[in-house]
């Protein structure tokens, strides 16, 4: 073989590995981020809530921004254990007004779900991998909250409800849910009730990102 052939044999070879690692590297970086597609694709698993309050609930529809600054850190973890409803008599403490709701009827009786949620990791280090917050619903909020389910993995901002954080309120303003693969799909209207641009995203880089947000320590 001639020197000019060789230099055109060696000059397809080269332009074959260069096309084979332009091939994946356009893979790891599309295997980095769902697509808008793929996400719609998944939402039927990975709904979003926080848009259908109940009618005689007046709930105000905040955004991300303004209900941050409450939340202590955000979880990362799993549902585990089977749901827990009870009922609770919950009285305003105006006895004239209780009164008054009991001879109309109006019920004090409310009935709440309590779920365990096993901690992987947060954003602010106040759990150590394998601990556990309880999550209280009321039933009233089911479908405006998620109904949680064993097994369910998810990304949730929580504040504080006791001294040794073992009772946690929480939003669905920055919840994300986390698909098998290690993927992150808002669990709210991201765009309309947030700056964020997450959904889609790899866990590691959600957490990193959440990490800037909720109360200054």
């Amino acid at each position: 073989m001639s020197k000019k052939g060789k230099r055109r044999l060696i000059n397809r070879i080269l332009c074959l590995i260069l096309i084979v690692f332009c091939c994946f590297l356009m893979y790891g970086c599309a295997s980095n981020r769902l697509s808008e597609t793929e996400i719609e694709g998944l939402r039927e698993e990975y709904p979003t809530y926080g848009i259908n309050a109940p009618e005689h609930i007046d709930i105000k529809f905040t955004s991300f921004e303004e209900t941050e600054k409450y939340i202590d850190t955000f979880v990362y973890g799993e549902i585990v254990g089977q749901t827990r409803i009870y009922t609770k008599n919950i009285l305003t403490g105006i006895e004239e007004l209780d009164k008054k709701r009991e001879e109309n009827g109006i019920s004090s009786t409310f009935s709440f779900r309590e779920n365990i949620f096993r901690i992987t990791k947060d954003t602010k280090g106040y759990y150590n991998e394998g601990d556990e917050i309880i999550l209280t619903t009321s039933e009233e909020l089911l479908g405006y909250l998620p109904e949680f389910k064993e097994g369910m993995k998810l990304i949730i901002p929580v504040a504080f409800d006791s001294d040794d954080n073992k009772n946690a309120d929480y939003t669905v303003k920055g919840m994300y849910h986390v698909t098998e693969d290690g993927f992150c799909i808002a669990a709210f209207d991201e765009e309309t009730y947030s700056k964020l641009d997450l959904s889609g995203r790899k866990i590691e880089e959600v957490l990193k990102e959440l990490k800037k947000y909720g109360k200054s320590e």
